[in-house]
């Protein structure tokens, strides 16, 4: 047991202790190395919702003030008293690196406490990850609250004046869009945020670096959670979808795992709604996979283009989640583009810039909505804008398989999907 002396000598498993330190060290430092990893203490004495709020999450104190009971979370945990209770676990450092760069003192696990952990079943280290990432994730949304991916069933917000943090590249006139686009996204610099504060000191380029970062809804919950969370809701989507596809009719069993796993996507992007019919669901459905539906009203909403992209996954054509965020990262960016070219309106109907291709000026946080100057077509509730938007995401999506040593992912060869393309665009547009 690892046992906090600054919280009444409360004892924590090892076990919860380490996948604690494995997110930590993945999500906040972008380790994957976490066996080696060298944890700066950063021990502080203020309330933790002060270190949250001031965008100091990522060292050995704040993660360990997680773990605490609620009463000790505002008292400072990391003491040589801690190190010393704790020494079969681990061992003091003095080369951990700070926010600003510099060697501060830290800790390093010990050989036991590595050997114990890879002593675990996969299975069981998986639940333990998802659990703990669930556990924290719950605390920063009861200490914080949570903004939503959008807010567009109650609330079309209004645009604000918004300035890029860098000057857009000089890239050549004989460019493609999309190459431009994706040029632009890889060289920008690139620092996650979590309630518009940066909650890792290093900053990045490159796709694979943003796409390294992703998480949702908090700083905890990355690319491994995610995917976790929706692998049994996009399972059961996908087995529904195929049916869809060859316009086999569902059983009752079939309506309630629809309304089950849509229900369940919606609680995960955290757009709470009632539960819709199965009607709507399949309704959606056909809509995402054969672009109409004999059902009355398919319903069209960013919440709805989660079940659409979810759905779709593994066909030949899949939707893209068209949400505020990524909204704003595509269009944004392509307006960037399209005014440094002297254009004074969109290029509809160009190579690689689709008709119907629009923002979604309705959801709110980090710098969400920003203002626009040219002609878009506003793609709120228009499946037609899903379309488009999915076209040409899926066209970023190839220009990055076809030059994969220039855009390459950091832990994997594989190509890129358009869930990944979509999770990067996820993180751009906050």
């Amino acid at each position: 047991m690892i046992t906090l002396p600054h919280s009444a000598n409360q004892k924590i498993p090892v076990k919860r202790f380490l996948a604690a330190w494995i997110i930590w060290a993945e999500q906040l430092y972008n380790c994957s190395t976490w066996e080696g990893f060298h944890f700066p203490f950063n021990w502080k004495k203020e309330k933790l919702a002060t270190i949250v709020g001031d965008g100091r999450l990522s060292g050995l104190d704040a993660m360990v003030r997680f773990l605490a009971h609620p009463a000790a979370r505002n008292t400072m945990q990391i003491s040589d008293d801690f190190l010393a209770v704790n020494a079969e676990w681990l061992n003091r450092c003095y080369d951990a690196l700070s926010p600003s760069s510099r060697d501060v003192s830290g800790a390093v696990l010990t050989d036991r406490s590595i050997d114990l952990w890879n002593a675990i079943p996969e299975q069981e280290k998986n639940n333990i990850l998802i659990e703990t990432a669930q556990l924290a994730s719950e605390f920063f949304e009861s200490m914080c609250g949570i903004e939503e991916v959008d807010s567009e069933e109650e609330n079309i917000s209004q645009p604000a004046s918004y300035a890029p943090d860098s000057s857009t590249t000089s890239f050549g006139s004989s460019l493609g869009w999309v190459q431009k686009f994706v040029e632009m996204v890889d060289c920008d610099p690139f620092v996650p945020h979590y309630r518009c504060k940066p909650i890792v000191a290093k900053v990045g380029r490159g796709w694979g670096h943003r796409l390294s970062t992703y998480f949702w809804p908090t700083p905890v919950c990355g690319l491994s959670f995610t995917t976790a969370a929706l692998s049994p809701h996009i399972a059961t989507l996908q087995h529904l979808a195929n049916k869809v596809l060859a316009h086999t009719p569902w059983s009752s069993v079939d309506q309630g795992l629809a309304v089950k796993s849509a229900m369940g996507v919606f609680q995960w992007g955290r757009v709470l709604r009632s539960a819709p019919t199965p009607d709507q669901v399949r309704a959606a459905m056909e809509m995402a996979i054969h672009c109409s539906s004999a059902l009355p009203a398919p319903p069209m909403n960013s919440t709805w283009t989660k079940l659409a992209a979810f759905s779709t996954e593994h066909l030949t054509h899949p939707q893209v989640i068209w949400d505020s965020r990524v909204a704003t990262a595509v269009i944004c960016r392509l307006e960037r583009l399209f005014i440094y070219d002297g254009l004074t309106t969109v290029p509809y109907g160009s190579p690689e810039i689709p008709h119907n291709l629009g923002p979604m000026q309705v959801g709110r946080g980090g710098t969400r909505p920003r203002k626009l100057k040219l002609n878009w077509t506003n793609a709120y509730g228009r499946w037609s804008a899903l379309y488009a938007a999915s076209e040409f995401v899926r066209t970023v999506r190839d220009y990055l398989n076809a030059n994969p040593t220039v855009y390459s992912k950091f832990s994997s060869q594989a190509p890129w999907t358009l869930r990944e393309v979509e999770q990067v665009l996820f993180m751009d547009g906050y």
